[in-house]
């Protein structure tokens, strides 16, 4: 591998881990609270199954291959007329992620990191992202393909080729992964083509609480608009999180709108070490 696509591969696990991968969220206030509007309707696709019980955990599948909530679950945000929506409401990720009926999304998004710069100017990056997911069969099981297709690319200081990554995940219904591929093409010369090991010991579902603490902040209506359209009566989430992998803490904002199964736009701003993440819809199906 040459060094400067080392340097893109590098950077460009790095964004897409702290974008794509869950975070450890901690109970932390968050004071930005605009007063809410009525009229919205509920953005959680739910379905009326049983309501998971009081220690919800690992025994309820399937899990929703979207959010990894188990889809019996309904979330209480569907229940809630926004006009009881108070700003200053705390939710878990399972009521606000909820269990999303599609077949694929897209995002674009772009960061800023200066704590990677040896010189102090922040790099910049742009990637445009598709995930799909199917049902099919992984060695005569029933499984769930996950393919994730990236183009990504550093606009700053200095630009760089284009590096495309394609991952290939199955799973089972309690989310433990089975097999891993990935592909990564960086202008124009494919570099690494392997599976990848899968760590058995970390690929069971999150049965510790996490989904299920209130730690998101609801803060109001929030007109956003992103390449998929704009939503006049988006709702916005906001939590204090901490990424352990990179020892990073920072802020993330969610936005959600009517009819819209996934979030529309994400944002995580860490501003201790100077680093911007914005994802922004593009489509879905």
């Amino acid at each position: 591998m040459k060094p400067a696509q080392f340097g893109i591969v590098a950077i460009a696990g790095i964004v897409v881990t702290i974008l794509f991968t869950g975070c450890v969220a901690e109970e932390a206030p968050v004071t930005d609270a605009p007063a809410a509007t009525p009229g919205i309707t509920s953005a959680i696709t739910t379905r009326a199954m049983t309501p998971v019980p009081t220690t919800p955990g690992c025994a309820y599948p399937p899990l929703n291959p979207w959010t990894g909530v188990p889809e019996s679950y309904i979330s209480t945000l569907s229940e809630k007329p926004d006009t009881l929506l108070t700003p200053g409401t705390r939710f878990s990720r399972a009521d606000i992620l909820g269990t999303p009926a599609l077949n694929w999304k897209s995002y674009d998004y772009t960061s800023e990191m200066k704590d990677i710069s040896p010189t102090g100017e922040p790099v910049t990056s742009e990637s445009e992202s598709r995930t799909e997911i199917t049902k099919e069969d992984y060695k005569g099981k029933p499984a769930i393909h996950k393919r994730s297709t990236s183009v990504f690319r550093i606009t700053a200081p200095s630009p760089s080729p284009d590096q495309t990554t394609i991952d290939d995940t199955y799973y089972d219904e309690m989310d433990t992964v089975l097999h891993q591929h990935r592909k990564v093409i960086v202008n124009g010369e494919t570099y690494e083509d392997r599976d990848i090991p899968v760590d058995t010991a970390g690929t069971s579902p999150d049965c510790s609480g996490d989904l299920w603490e209130p730690t998101y902040t609801y803060t109001g209506i929030d007109p956003v608009t992103v390449p998929a359209g704009t939503y006049p009566d988006a709702r916005k989430f906001r939590a204090n999180v901490t990424d352990h992998s990179f020892s990073r803490t920072a802020t993330i904002t969610l936005w959600f709108a009517p009819g819209i199964p996934v979030e529309v736009k994400k944002v995580i701003e860490d501003k201790e070490k100077g680093s911007l993440f914005t994802l922004e819809l593009t489509g879905w199906g």
